[in-house]
């Protein structure tokens, strides 16, 4: 097992854990912003993985999320959809002279506006589909649209904090 491999197991746990003992209750404005910093994990995936494993690990995250909040598979069909636009997204911004074969995505491989784009992109597509799924109604659009753009930057920034912390070389 590489180290690589070891690096995305202990994320995998230590995020999930953080995320469902600790942020579960990190709600702010009343609930409107709610961060689900686990997509990281799912973020930071390696470039070239393939696409039926990316699914599975997405579908296998969420679904250890949906034990924590009882949700019955909210996450885990945001986080396939999250898997399954990953590479899209990918392919959208992807540098002029392409990627390395098992790059790291990171801010010191591409820059802070690529990661930007890269991570808000995705965190925005799953929080969308999990709050429309969540209320199942257009009716309170503005509200879910309101929550979900609050949580995205929640999101976000906790999510680059969690990335300076665990990029830092000592």
């Amino acid at each position: 097992m590489s180290d690589i491999d070891l690096r995305h197991i202990g994320r995998f746990v230590l995020l999930i854990l953080f995320q469902g003992l600790i942020l579960i209750e990190a709600a702010l404005f009343d609930g409107l912003a709610i961060p689900f910093v686990y997509v990281f994990i799912l973020l930071k995936l390696p470039i070239d993985i393939n696409r039926i494993f990316l699914l599975i690990l997405c579908f296998l995250t969420g679904v250890t999320m949906d034990l924590f909040y009882n949700t019955f598979g909210l996450h885990a069909a945001a986080c396939v959809l999250m898997g399954f636009v990953r590479p899209g997204i990918l392919n959208l911004i992807r540098p002029r002279d392409g990627y390395d074969t098992g790059q790291d995505i990171s801010i010191s491989s591409f820059g802070f506006n690529w990661f930007f784009t890269f991570s808000f992109s995705l965190i925005f597509i799953h929080h969308l589909y999990l709050f429309l799924l969540e209320f199942f109604s257009f009716s309170q659009f503005p509200y879910t649209l309101l929550k979900v753009l609050l949580s995205s930057i929640y999101t976000f920034i906790l999510v680059f904090l969690i990335h300076l912390i665990f990029s830092r070389k000592s």
